[in-house]
């Protein structure tokens, strides 16, 4: 493990290490001496607001407690790295390394984001704008029939007639687009 930690806050530090394997892992350790030493300060801050009598200090120390005691363990962040790294659209990604983590040490490596590496990153960005455009199309369209058919009482105009072209139309781009990602899973 490198002695100089890489990065450092109140409550945790992170060091490079290298497996035996040679594999370079990080391993962030809770700071226990700050960990108590928060705690003594908490009970400072509510002695303070009992003193005080002031409600909305009594709600801050209160809510502030409550997120401390979430991240005196390294627990939730370990979940979070789990199940959102592969959400990010960046190259590489933290890993935590499950069998050497605890609730006081995260241990992660990096690793390439395959679904950037292999363009779908790129692919599920594209596909969302598209049917956020068909939606927005088909919406407008459906809209536009309705309020013609409430101000004018039926669809023989030609706002209507545009309204029903344009839900042909989305409704057939739509279609076309699910056949085709259909094709491409069959491939």
């Amino acid at each position: 493990m490198w002695p100089k930690h890489v990065q450092s806050d109140t409550l945790t530090q992170i060091h490079k290490a290298k497996l035996i394997n040679g594999k370079i892992i990080f391993v962030k350790v809770i700071k226990e001496k700050n960990i108590k030493l928060v705690e003594d300060d908490i009970i400072i801050a509510k002695y303070l607001a009992e003193e005080v009598k002031e409600p909305n200090l009594k709600k801050i120390i209160k809510e502030f407690t409550e997120n401390f005691s979430k991240k005196k363990t390294l627990k939730a962040e370990r979940i979070f790295l789990k199940n959102s790294a592969q959400a990010y659209g960046s190259d590489y990604l933290p890993i935590p390394e499950e069998q050497l983590c605890t609730d006081k040490v995260l241990i992660f490596a990096y690793e390439k984001n395959k679904l950037k590496s292999e363009n779908k990153y790129e692919q599920v960005i594209d596909a969302t704008k598209k049917t956020k455009i068909e939606l927005i199309t088909l919406i407008t369209a459906v809209t536009m029939l309705i309020l013609t058919m409430i101000i004018f009482g039926t669809t023989d105009n030609i706002i209507g007639i545009i309204s029903i072209i344009l839900i042909i139309i989305a409704t057939g781009i739509i279609i076309g687009n699910k056949i085709s990602k259909f094709k491409e899973l069959k491939k």
